[in-house]
């Protein structure tokens, strides 16, 4: 939900399959990941304690809970920037590593679903 607000999002929808015993879906119309972002949203930040904004100003720094679904569970992610020609789907590993990645063409504008 925090990445949802991040990216600006004025519409959220939330899924739940079997009361969420089955996974989730959160949709959204934010921004989207620019392509060149896309190997870095499951990473988290080295050494976050030494953050002085982090600590201050944050509930969680931006991949911490992509990581976790990502070691708990399994991770998709489709996101499609504005400045982007097409969506990308993006399945990542238990290393926070693109698994698997390639062009979608179900989303036609910007936004994320996770």
């Amino acid at each position: 939900m925090e990445e949802a607000l991040d990216a600006k999002a004025k519409e959220i929808e939330v899924r739940m399959f079997r009361k969420g015993l089955n996974g989730f879906d959160i949709i959204h119309d934010g921004e989207g990941y620019a392509d060149t972002e896309l190997p870095y949203i499951c990473k988290t930040m080295e050494f976050r304690e030494r953050n002085e904004i982090y600590k201050t100003k944050s509930i969680g720094y931006r991949g911490e809970a992509f990581n976790s679904i990502a070691k708990s569970s399994s991770l998709t992610i489709i996101t499609k920037n504005s400045k982007s020609e097409f969506a990308w789907k993006i399945r990542y590993n238990i290393a926070c590593e693109i698994a698997d990645i390639s062009q979608y063409d179900g989303m036609k504008k910007p936004g994320t679903i996770i």
